[in-house]
């Protein structure tokens, strides 16, 4: 069972706040349309000892392979169950393969296949949408083939990420080892010949000696007091007040609002594709394309949007009104309402944003590496002076 924490209207039209326990997303919605809330804002809540016992769900590469073997399972005429079966020996975890096993089970005994797969906690609320989409439509070979090539896209947009920053944050950490080391373990050599040699020191030698002096009696607790202050900080931000009075000071940039529009509309348009081209209607399909957004501000725009377009407004216009947008998204909004063809203008407005941020990673992956060389060569260069300063002021002393 999952936790969440949901912001709703209720039937009284009064703001409420409820702490829920419930399988999945999609139980919490059913429950709120049977007490007929409006669903603001949903939340996913894990206990501190439960992110380390946690079942880690499928990752993106796994989910494009499964949906795509499922998919050419089920064209060749094996049933779906029947194909989940022969695919378990491929699951190399021992936990996912038993929660699997467990929902084959399920679904041999009459399950849905949808409410099967989402009481894994293996697979995003997404995929059971779609699922449970194709299972109505009789389609569900397509849905699993949409489904693979949508994990497939994001697993390289994750690789490439991945790729961008590697090689700067490996400077970085070998920057700092290589920094702690010296002013840990050489300065103090060089310390104890200066004081044999009584001697006075520059003031960038004296400050570079102080630093060891620090790191040698309480680098420890310094280390501990690091990883203690940055996990209260994520747990901090785990709470949803904490973490939207963080968004909105951060975003109050028109800068990094601008970056975050631009991350956040190119994944919330290729979920929202994806949907409608499975056949889910707009209204249904902002909840879960709102969910795989990491910004909660972001989030609250989407769930004021579904209002609005309850409401009889058009989805550009909703977009326009809640200002998360840029005017080229309320275009291509327009044009998909024009032409009504949703899914083709969304698809368009995940590309050309996927295209900016692979053409700005370019950039800062071809910069990080130079600069960085730079930092350490300044870093290096610094203790390499520090420690030589008060050899050649001595040597200078000597010449007559």
């Amino acid at each position: 069972m999952k936790r969440f924490v949901v912001t709703c209207i209720d039937m009284h039209g009064r703001k409420m706040t409820y702490r829920l326990t419930a399988p999945s997303s999609e139980s919490v919605r059913a429950m709120a349309r049977r007490r007929s809330w409006q669903i603001m804002a949903m939340e996913e809540t894990t206990p501190l000892l439960a992110l380390v016992f946690r079942l880690r769900p499928f990752s993106y590469k796994t989910l494009s392979l499964l949906f795509y073997q499922l998919g050419a399972m089920t064209r060749a005429g094996i049933p779906f169950v029947q194909a989940c079966r022969l695919l378990l020996h491929d699951v190399t975890s021992k936990k996912q393969r038993q929660a699997m096993k467990l929902a084959v089970d399920y679904m041999e005994k009459g399950m849905a296949v949808s409410e099967a797969l989402g009481q894994t906690g293996l697979f995003p609320s997404l995929v059971c949408r779609i699922v449970s989409a194709g299972e109505r439509a009789g389609n569900l070979e397509q849905m699993l083939y949409l489904l693979g090539q949508y994990y497939e896209q994001a697993d390289k947009q994750r690789r490439f990420l991945m790729d961008a920053l590697s090689y700067p944050l490996f400077l970085l950490v070998c920057t700092t080892a290589m920094t702690v080391g010296i002013v840990a373990f050489i300065l103090p050599v060089f310390e104890a010949m200066f004081n044999q040699m009584q001697m006075p020191l520059p003031a960038m030698t004296a400050y570079m000696l102080a630093g060891a002096h620090i790191l040698q009696f309480y680098g420890a607790a310094l280390a501990a007091g690091a990883v203690a202050g940055i996990a209260s900080l994520l747990l901090l931000l785990r709470r949803p007040g904490v973490r939207r009075y963080a968004e909105d000071k951060l975003f109050s940039l028109s800068a990094l609002r601008r970056l975050c529009v631009i991350f956040c509309w190119q994944r919330f348009s290729q979920i929202l594709a994806v949907q409608i081209r499975c056949g889910i209607p707009l209204l249904d399909a902002l909840d879960d394309g709102a969910a795989v957004v990491p910004v909660d501000w972001f989030r609250r725009a989407v769930n004021q949007a579904a209002r609005r377009l309850e409401n009889g407004s058009s989805f550009s216009q909703a977009v326009r009104l809640g200002q998360f947008g840029t005017p080229y998204i309320e275009t291509m909004l327009l044009v998909g309402e024009t032409t009504g063809r949703y899914e083709d203008a969304l698809q368009v407005v995940s590309e050309y944003y996927q295209w900016r941020i692979q053409s700005r990673l370019s950039v800062v992956q071809r910069l990080a590496g130079p600069l960085m060389l730079l930092g350490v060569g300044a870093v290096i260069g610094t203790l390499v002076i520090s420690c030589m300063l008060p050899l050649l002021d001595m040597a200078a002393g000597m010449v007559p």
